[in-house]
């Protein structure tokens, strides 16, 4: 007699990209998989017979959520690789040396835009102003030698994380492999095992839809 299996519960879909796993997110068994064809009609004669049918363009749809922020899915959503270092925001707080109302900065500022900017206040304020910045120094309008004030400005950060948006991108194509747990059961038939066995899906070449926080792999 053949024994009835049943997948159950949150399967785990691990996500590889050249080799490298890039995120485990999670599946629905009933929610996964969406396959779609489509069936063309051969008809013809006396009252239209039907002489034939044909199918094409088969399509599999894989349906996985992660609620995690992964910034891999991002890059792999739009055809990108990610680079180390990046525009970057630091805020610190210096002190005024001398009486020409000047900062010294900690790090190297860069251009935002094409122009070199930054902001200033005291610590106590809400409200930024704008400041003038030359090399490596920010120059504050009317403050006093020793002075402290918080200052903010744009940088090229080694440890930040960065991808180039193509205005005309592919999505990459990744390696999938769900995981789902089995039970066995059958009608008016009790059974205290809790799991029987695993089902295991492999998708070599799954492309995403390029849809950033829509896609299918999100």
């Amino acid at each position: 007699m053949a024994q009835n299996h049943y997948a159950a519960g949150v399967g785990r879909a691990l996500i590889f990209k050249n080799n490298e796993l890039i995120g485990v997110a999670k599946t629905l068994t009933d929610t996964t998989f969406d396959f779609t064809i489509t069936a063309e009609e051969v008809r013809g004669g006396q009252g239209n017979a039907l002489w034939g049918k044909f199918f094409h363009d088969s399509n599999l749809a894989i349906t996985l959520t992660d609620a995690m922020f992964n910034f891999e899915y991002i890059a792999a959503s739009l055809g990108v690789n990610i680079e180390s270092g990046g525009l970057s925001v630091i805020e610190e707080e210096v002190a005024v040396s001398g009486s020409g109302g000047n900062v010294e900065l900690t790090e190297v500022p860069v251009m935002f835009d094409g122009t070199l900017i930054g902001w200033y206040k005291k610590p106590a304020d809400s409200d930024w102003t704008i400041g003038t910045i030359s090399g490596n120094t920010m120059t504050i309008p009317g403050s006093q030698s020793n002075d402290h004030y918080c200052v903010k400005y744009f940088y090229q950060n080694e440890n930040a994380k960065s991808i180039r948006i193509k205005t005309q991108y592919v999505p990459s194509e990744l390696h999938v492999v769900i995981l789902n747990d089995l039970y066995s059961g059958d009608i008016n038939v009790q059974t205290d095992q809790t799991r029987y066995g695993r089902l295991i899906t492999d998708v070599p070449r799954l492309q995403m839809d390029g849809e950033i926080f829509k896609s299918k792999i999100a």
